[in-house]
């Protein structure tokens, strides 16, 4: 059982997800693994803070005019609710990563979660895995993919005026 409780939800809202993260695992081995390949490629992602201090240097250093506004928006549950084809697809899209496809989905296929009141196990049948050694980058590449590799460009920031986009996992500042 590859398992790390989701703790920041109020009781009784935990939405029984369980993922121990075992790094001696294979799974977790492979997790990690996988994840190691797909961070080369996010961390090319100028747009992405992987940090608070990131974020708040990188919006300080944006000059705005007086009368721009600053939009943050909340990608809500987007680690939990997307199908696992839809994590698979945006892997076979990137050509240099599509090899890690069988993996990914092997990975998200034989994840678990436990509802520790009736003690009962069930598998994940959506979501990237909260916890999982993977997971943040899978959907910082599924995100890039599904919308900002055509939201992000000069040539719309420009056109709409943007003057920068920042993203710190969900959060998405503009």
């Amino acid at each position: 059982l590859h398992c790390n409780m989701k703790t920041h939800k109020p009781n009784g809202s935990v939405k029984l997800r369980i993922l121990r993260n075992c790094g001696q695992s294979p799974l977790g081995c492979l997790s990690n693994v996988v994840r190691g390949k797909l961070s080369k490629f996010v961390s090319q992602f100028s747009f992405i803070a992987f940090s608070t201090n990131q974020v708040i240097s990188t919006l300080s250093s944006i000059r705005i005019d007086p009368d721009a506004k600053l939009i943050c928006v909340d990608i809500e549950d987007f680690f939990m609710s997307a199908e696992h084809s839809v994590y698979l697809g945006s892997v076979s899209n990137v050509d240099s990563l599509s090899y890690l496809r069988p993996s990914v989905e092997f990975v998200l296929r034989n994840q678990f979660v436990e509802n520790c009141r009736i003690n009962m196990k069930y598998r994940v049948g959506k979501g990237s895995g909260m916890g999982s050694a993977l997971s943040s980058d899978l959907c910082d590449l599924v995100f890039w993919d599904l919308v900002e590799k055509t939201c992000v460009t000069q040539q719309v920031l420009d056109r709409y005026r943007i003057k920068g986009w920042v993203r710190y996992r969900d959060d998405i500042l503009v």
